[in-house]
């Protein structure tokens, strides 16, 4: 039999394909570990495109109308070594606490920070003023409104712990309370990307309770308890993390 050396269009081309089946057998290994509970386990990435594939395989072609509620299984690359989000830039913990935890900004499809957990910002002519405006009736898991010393107390605690909350500290002459839901940044040098700083989700500026950061320490978060669409129930290391929707 002649063998004939492969060109490297050849080798980007097998590799190609074995990269684009990865996520199929994945879903498909899974979906045969499947029980007869009625939930759907995912394979061994967290990411959108395996659970949709997984969930289409159970689907079939029925046509439904999308129903609220089951239990969807994810299997993560490891156990996160935090669920605080000012601590590490470990992208695990992301993918678990930014569903527990919010941020002031996010990103929009163009990649640029719009508001989140702020419902407006404003910058003054000279850049020196930063007034934030926050979305009202937002709730903590635990209950309690989010207001503006919630946010204040959870950006002092990030800036300690992150060099980009440091730097944007060190740019910052003070943080004024003006009522419970407006804050004034006032500079003393302008800092161009204080909203995109703040859209950060690899440790990024998490929001949390006031209550809880009073009852934690710089390493030690207290209680998981943030304003995202899920909440923390249970977590068990190297066993699982429970969450559930948070209504």
């Amino acid at each position: 039999m002649r063998l004939r050396r492969a060109s490297r269009r050849d080798f980007l081309r097998l590799s190609g394909g074995l990269l684009l089946s990865a996520p199929i057998l994945s879903g498909l290994l899974s979906a045969c570990g499947g029980d007869d509970t009625g939930q759907v386990p995912l394979g061994a990435g967290a990411s959108g495109g395996d659970a949709t594939m997984a969930a289409s395989s159970t689907a079939g072609n029925e046509e439904s109308s999308p129903q609220r509620g089951g239990t969807l299984r994810v299997a993560l690359t490891g156990d996160p070594p935090s669920l605080d989000i000012h601590q590490t830039t470990d992208s695990i913990v992301v993918l678990v606490a930014s569903h527990l935890c919010e941020t002031l900004f996010t990103w929009d499809a163009d990649y640029r920070p719009v508001p989140l957990l702020a419902a407006a910002h404003e910058v003054s002519a000279d850049g020196l003023l930063h007034t934030l405006t926050l979305r009202q009736g937002v709730t903590f898991h635990n209950g309690a409104e989010m207001q503006a010393a919630d946010v204040i107390a959870s950006i002092q605690r990030w800036a300690t712990i992150s060099g980009l909350g440091e730097g944007l500290m060190e740019a910052i002459d003070e943080i004024v309370e003006i009522d419970t839901s407006v804050i004034e940044f006032r500079m003393n040098a302008p800092f161009g990307t204080f909203a995109m700083a703040l859209s950060r989700q690899l440790q990024g500026c998490a929001i949390y309770p006031k209550s809880v950061l009073d009852a934690s320490t710089e390493t030690d978060l207290a209680e998981v308890v943030g304003t995202g669409p899920y909440r923390l129930v249970e977590w068990k290391p190297s066993q699982h993390i429970l969450v559930e929707r948070y209504e």
